[in-house]
């Protein structure tokens, strides 16, 4: 395990960031959120290895599992919509 420290922190939550951003362009929801559940997991595994003393890695959590909620809800073809959501909160 590599520790990632504090003054890396802040690039690499921006890299994941863009990243992120990049869900908004795929059009079928059920990949986009594949992508936002990847970027989740490993938010949460550098978490254990980085000095986020600014909680950098934090907000990125927080801004992933915004985009999760965002694509599940914008998902009208999902019926099973809510229940992915909640399964996800539970989980985390």
């Amino acid at each position: 395990m590599v520790l990632l420290i504090w003054r890396d922190v802040h690039d690499y939550a921006y890299d994941m960031g863009k990243l992120l951003c990049e869900t908004d362009k795929i059009e079928d929801p059920e990949k986009a959120l594949e992508v936002a559940y990847q970027l989740l997991e490993a938010s949460i595994e550098s978490i254990l290895c980085a000095d986020d003393s600014d909680g950098m890695i934090g907000v990125f959590i927080d801004d992933v599992i915004e985009q999760i909620e965002k694509i599940i809800l914008m998902s009208n073809s999902n019926p099973y919509s809510r229940k992915i959501f909640t399964r996800l909160l539970k989980t985390s």
